[in-house]
């Protein structure tokens, strides 16, 4: 404030005129103002728990099941309606949440817009008119049963039955075909309900110049080709079968390709092959497209068959790394082995139901996460997907903050297991992380093999820790024990340390060295990343190869220690933070959240100095451009700052048993604090 200024003109030097003076007057405000960050886009995620079928529509937009439920996932991918059914099963017909199902396994739809749902549970098959009206087309619910016939009104008068009915297709001849499981048969339903069986006899395996002499074991699903030759998942005899077209009717039932095993054996890392050399363990999921019949299998791979040579191939998964929940490419991708649905996208690509999931599959097999149950704000309400998800921020809960060179609020929160990032403008984007990852999980919910290193969605954190720093653009954190770092392009590694190996701290290059806990990071403007690791009694270095070091302290040798930094000692050091000048300052932890004393290690590396500035429970520390020192105590509450050669601190907000917003604010339990901007 009172600083002069003159505004100079010059025309090419040939003439000149200075203003009149300008002093700028600026008037500090009476005290701090607290504020929510802007924020935008975020919204409560859509449950899509037990999601099986999904068909792609005229609209590109998605159609799938989800428990009792059908939800409809918008073509932008952004949001998730519902279109008709409850939270309970039930029978009833009616408009929208006014009708139930009854575990629905497979859907379908016309060129009007109706959609055709195989309703398993009840042994129908149901229509969604455009309005959302739903109606029985045929079958009596509760009554399971094989038998031809009528559909009736509503499904009462008429006499065709069927045994859970999983699978359903619209043909090019206008009528659909149902994968009728435990019938094990295929059925042919015109759109007024009147049913027949379309192939099948008895249970068990066996090719047949006669459809209605040809056995199926379990059919689960069904897609028709453009031809009208109509493709079986055989679920349980481990084949996908075909029934060739004959005139308007079937003729022979063939083996596409599976040779009837599961594959369990040595051949199981490599089940591709021609025809019956392939190996298909339980066919679930079909979906057709041109000359290639895409489908799902219960081992977690998601294949494809040329319907000329027979040819089978895995467009994504793989045997050999398991089923789980894993984005990433077509061989590091990891689908569960519980997922059922599948059919087509723009782009020659693929949309998935998987295991409280909605994925998509890229026409090279790359696998992203659309949606997810295992997100955060999870209601029945809820219409978000993934990229919308709330920060699943709370007391005790381990999280991350820092602000990088664009201004940019860098997050990282372990409620959801990623890092993200909160624009100028409020919107929020996904850095790295999978909610509910954790090193993808198998379909019974087991870890399978911890962390994952990729770009995005790919990496999957174990366990997020209570700080961040960002250094040259990257992006550092802890997760379970180990050192992350994120390239600004979203690409993760572990320079240093081991995430899941708990042990005693070991300096060395960082495929080597190890560390227990880190609660503390900061980056040298310029320079190097420091690392405070409690359990290592020691201030360490990660330089720019990855080597780590003990940089102030000595490895596992506690003490309290003041003087030339060769022979400091520290017994919990961790929060911490440079100032402009290079001087570092070291929370001297006694507890998780903070506690016992501020140090300062001097800006030419040479001494350890103690503060009395800290409180006795302070839980971060930030310093901005200016030299000032903001830190906070977590269990009492209150910001403090302590300007660059200040005697005592003052006090910024005071503190408060609640968060109160405002020019008169208090606050309390601060995880993470960072300079935003000046004064900010």
């Amino acid at each position: 404030s009172g600083a002069q200024f003159r505004a100079l003109l010059d025309c090419s030097g040939q003439s000149g005129a200075a203003s009149s003076v300008a002093t700028l007057t600026v008037t500090a405000p009476a005290s701090a103002t607290l504020s929510l960050l802007p924020i935008t886009g975020l919204r409560d995620q859509a449950d899509i728990s037990s999601p099986s079928g999904i068909d792609q529509d005229a609209a590109d937009s998605f159609t799938f099941l989800t428990a009792n439920r059908v939800k409809r996932l918008s073509a932008d991918l952004t949001t998730i309606t519902p279109v008709a059914g409850g939270p309970f099963g039930g029978s009833a017909d009616g408009v929208g949440a006014a009708a139930s199902f009854n575990q629905p396994q497979g859907l379908t739809h016309d060129a009007v817009g109706n959609v055709y749902v195989a309703d398993m549970g009840n042994h129908t098959i149901r229509r969604i008119a455009p309005d959302g009206t739903v109606s029985t087309l045929a079958g009596l619910a509760g009554t399971s049963g094989s038998a031809d016939g009528t559909g009736g009104v509503g499904g009462v008068g008429g006499t065709a039955r069927f045994n859970q009915p999983r699978g359903i297709a619209l043909g090019p001849d206008g009528d659909l075909y149902v994968a009728d499981s435990n019938n094990h048969l295929v059925r042919r339903v015109t759109l007024a309900g009147v049913v027949t069986t379309y192939a099948g006899s008895v249970v068990g395996f066996a090719d047949n110049a006669s459809a209605t002499a040809a056995k199926f074991n379990s059919p689960y699903a069904v897609a028709v080709a453009a031809n009208g030759d109509v493709l079986v998942a055989d679920y349980s005899n481990a084949r996908v079968r075909r029934i060739v077209r004959s005139g308007n009717a079937a003729g022979a039932v063939e083996t596409l390709a599976g040779n009837g095993t599961a594959g369990t054996g040595p051949a199981s890392s490599t089940p591709d092959g021609i025809g019956a050399a392939a190996v298909i363990a339980g066919p679930i999921g079909l979906v057709v497209r041109g000359n290639t019949l895409t489908l799902r299998d219960a081992v977690g791979l998601l294949r494809q068959i040329d319907l000329t040579t027979r040819a089978v191939t895995t467009l994504a998964g793989s045997r050999t790394l398991g089923d789980g929940l894993a984005d990433g490419s077509a061989t590091t991708a990891r689908l569960n082995r519980l997922g059922t649905g599948v059919t087509g996208a723009p782009g020659g690509g693929f949309m998935l139901t998987d295991f409280l999931m909605l994925r998509s599959v890229s026409a090279t097999g790359t696998v992203r996460t659309i949606a997810s149950t295992r997100a955060a704000g999870i209601t029945p309400s809820g219409i978000g997907t993934l990229p919308q998800m709330p920060f699943f921020l709370g007391t005790f809960v381990a999280q991350g903050l820092a602000v990088d060179g664009a201004g940019n609020v860098v997050v990282a929160d372990s409620g959801t297991a990623t890092v993200r990032r909160i624009a100028p403008s409020g919107a929020v984007t996904l850095l790295a992380g999978l909610p509910g990852g954790s090193g993808g999980l198998t379909s019974l919910g087991a870890s399978t093999g911890g962390p994952i290193d990729g770009t995005g969605s790919e990496a999957q954190m174990l366990g997020i820790g209570y700080t961040m720093a960002i250094n040259a653009g990257v992006t550092y954190l802890p997760d379970g024990s180990g050192l992350r770092a994120i390239a600004a392009s979203g690409a993760v590694t572990t320079p240093a340390g081991s995430v899941t190996d708990v042990v005693t701290p070991v300096d060395g290059p960082g495929a080597t060295a190890r560390f227990n806990r880190i609660f503390g990071l900061a980056a040298k403007p310029g320079g190097d990343l420091f690392i405070g690791d409690p359990a290592s009694a020691a201030v360490r270095r990660l330089d720019a190869v990855n080597n780590v070091s003990t940089y102030a302290g000595a490895l596992g040798l506690q003490g309290n220690v003041d003087g030339p930094i060769a022979a400091s000692r520290f017994t919990r050091p961790g929060r911490m933070a440079f100032a402009p000048d290079g001087t570092l300052y070291v929370l001297q932890a006694s507890g998780v959240f903070g506690g016992g004393s501020l140090r300062k290690i001097s800006a030419d590396g040479t001494t350890v100095s103690t503060l009395t500035a800290a409180g006795p429970f302070v839980g971060a520390l930030t310093v901005d451009a200016a030299g000032t020192l903001f830190y906070a105590e977590y269990n009492t509450g209150g910001l403090y700052m302590l300007p660059a050669g200040a005697a005592a601190p003052t006090v910024v907000i005071p503190p408060g048993n609640a968060v109160v917003l405002g020019a008169a604010p208090r606050i309390k339990f601060i995880d993470q604090i960072a300079v935003l901007g000046p004064k900010q």
